[in-house]
């Protein structure tokens, strides 16, 4: 709708939310360790990642806002309920389909799957809890 009035305070919540849960999820204390063996890393991987430094989180940052907003503006108006609905619909259509065929070409494990599903998951959980309760 065109007199749509996004609350860009909730979009930049919503996607703080994506990294805090991020940085939880993919931590010593969660997923790190299973998720870096099924993604083949090293120890000159880790250390390659260390040394870019703040850009890639920057990078992801800038994807979540980028979600927040397009959830936003998909859910508007939008009870919490249905908001909550549509984000399960968009993780089960886009998000664990896309993720379930990078198993039949072998690029990743049902492990790994797991565990970036169930980011997505509760993340888009999270964004639409936000986006919705904050218009």
């Amino acid at each position: 709708p065109s007199n749509m009035e996004i609350n860009y305070l909730a979009v930049l919540l919503a996607a703080v939310a994506s990294m805090v849960i991020g940085a939880i999820w993919y931590s010593p204390m969660l997923f790190a360790k299973p998720w870096a063996q099924d993604m083949g890393f090293t120890k000159k991987d880790e250390e390659i990642m260390k040394a870019r430094g703040a850009w890639p989180w920057l990078l992801m940052f800038a994807c979540s806002l980028l979600t927040a907003y397009v959830l936003a503006r998909f859910t508007y108006g939008m009870p919490l309920r249905s908001a909550l609905e549509f984000a399960g619909w968009l993780w089960l259509g886009f998000t664990l389909t896309r993720e379930l065929g990078m198993i039949s070409w072998g690029k990743a494990s049902p492990r790994l799957v797991a565990i970036n599903s169930g980011y997505w998951l509760l993340t888009f959980g999270a964004m639409a809890w936000v986006v919705s309760v904050w218009v």
